[in-house]
């Protein structure tokens, strides 16, 4: 994953055998990701969305498409960022619908259908 170094979370993450978990968004949780991101400081990263821990006591979004329970295996800087190289150690897959939430050119959106 590629973190912001101005993001709080970024010196934890930066540290070797961290465990964190990746997850999926879906389009619903396009406020999660804003504040997850930042854009939001006086929200509480962890109140918005329905957050659950896991069975490795990580914090995971009980909704999220799927997610990737991570160890920090390699960390490299690059411009304003940390990019975090993480081993997989879990997958959680939920549901059978996916439509995730993507991001691009400084804007949200969603996979169409290809026909």
């Amino acid at each position: 994953m590629c973190i912001n170094q101005a993001v709080s979370q970024q010196a934890h993450l930066s540290s070797p055998d961290v465990m964190f978990a990746i997850n999926v968004l879906s389009v619903n949780h396009q406020d999660v990701s804003n504040v997850c991101a930042g854009r939001d400081p006086s929200k509480n990263r962890f109140g918005v969305g329905h957050w659950v821990t896991d069975e490795s006591g990580l914090p995971v979004l009980a909704d999220a498409l799927a997610v990737f329970i991570c160890k920090t295996d390699k960390v490299m800087t690059y411009g304003t960022h940390k990019i975090v190289i993480g081993a997989i150690s879990n997958v959680i897959v939920n549901g059978e619908e996916v439509n995730p939430l993507l991001y691009a050119n400084g804007s949200y959106g969603a996979l169409g259908s290809i026909e």
